[in-house]
């Protein structure tokens, strides 16, 4: 075997392997116990979640929409689709799917320029969203006095703190001219250390331009996407807490808001594609402290069906999706131009 089907198939063996004979160890329950649980779900139940989960996609869209004037609804829902579909995949697909993303939002007519301000503004949205919810997610489990071993607390607390100061330094850097030359100086020292070829004032001269372009767009979009953003995170923890009480969870709302701040961080790890096996698993455990054991096999139960459709249905619709994009375009060689005055 290659060391690139390696590098391929391993990520994928380790997530199967976390969720197959990990959790079960995690919740003490057999698979039949776990699987059984699925057994009082009617298809209205399921076509409701699934309702859910597509309004999501539907709210993240007018975040993809404001961060690129010109981009419709149905094309920001492919960008979204689609990327997703790759990111799911492959380890350390984020990049592949933006690649993919970048191909079809030049077949669409948009330039290089919108694009990585797009991909600049959209990702400081998400980021900002990420970094927001444990916060809030922590202040919550303390004002609320919610039962939680000390361990988890103050890991949740030093978590939240080191990914707010994180985000706060990118959006000094990406904001200020003054941070835009602070990373140029801080590439040019890396570069002359000989660890990488930061281009110092190349990179200044491009984060000073993608901010004098990305102006514009903040100040006339920031109130619609700030909205699609919250509106994205408020289904996403709505399909959470359905998928649990559907099920006979007790979780209440504070406890949900804490799992989807943990599987929001989650996701994000490198090791599997889009966290899978580490999400599940981790997101049982956390829920499982959070109230007790007596529901382990509901739990786990809920935590698969929230992933089998945030992780898992994202795969074959977006598949389908972008099979479909390439049949429409397959025919027409024309790209379509964006509105006049929005290119740059």
């Amino acid at each position: 075997m290659s060391g690139r089907l390696i590098k391929l198939v391993a990520p994928a063996a380790l997530a199967v392997a976390a969720i197959v004979l990990v959790l079960p160890r995690v919740t003490g329950s057999p698979w039949r116990s776990i699987t059984a649980v699925w057994g009082v779900l009617t298809w209205w139940q399921l076509a409701l979640l699934a309702v859910l989960w597509f309004a999501g996609l539907v709210a993240h869209s007018t975040v993809l929409m404001g961060a690129m004037p010109g981009l419709s609804r149905r094309r920001a829902l492919t960008l979204n689709l689609t990327g997703s579909a790759v990111a799911n995949v492959v380890p350390l697909g984020g990049g592949l799917g933006i690649g993919l993303n970048y191909l079809m939002a030049r077949r669409w007519g948009f330039s290089p320029g919108q694009f990585s301000l797009f991909t600049l503004l959209s990702n400081v949205w998400n980021v900002l969203a990420k970094a927001a919810l444990p916060v809030l997610a922590v202040a919550l489990l303390v004002a609320r006095d919610v039962p939680l071993d000390r361990r988890i607390l103050a890991g949740a607390m030093t978590g939240s703190v080191l990914l707010v100061t994180a985000t706060a330094l990118a959006i000094a850097v990406t904001a200020t001219d003054r941070g835009a030359r602070l990373a140029g100086r801080v590439s040019r020292l890396l570069s002359s250390l000989g660890r990488r070829d930061g281009g110092g004032p190349a990179l200044e001269a491009r984060l000073i331009g993608l901010r004098g372009r990305g102006k514009t767009i903040v100040r006339r979009s920031w109130r619609r996407m700030t909205m699609g953003q919250l509106t994205y995170y408020l289904l996403c923890g709505l399909l959470l807490w359905s998928c649990l009480h559907l099920l006979g969870s007790s979780l209440g709302m504070v406890a949900v808001l804490t799992l989807l701040a943990f599987e929001r961080a989650l996701s994000s790890l490198p090791f599997t594609p889009g966290g899978s096996g580490l999400v599940e698993v981790g997101l049982t455990a956390l829920a499982i402290a959070l109230n007790g054991p007596h529901e382990q096999p509901v739990i786990a139960a809920g935590v698969l069906l929230y992933r089998a459709f945030t992780f898992g249905l994202e795969i074959p619709v977006g598949g389908a999706w972008l099979f479909g994009w390439l049949l429409i375009h397959r025919f027409s060689r024309t790209p379509t131009p964006v509105a006049v005055g929005e290119a740059a």
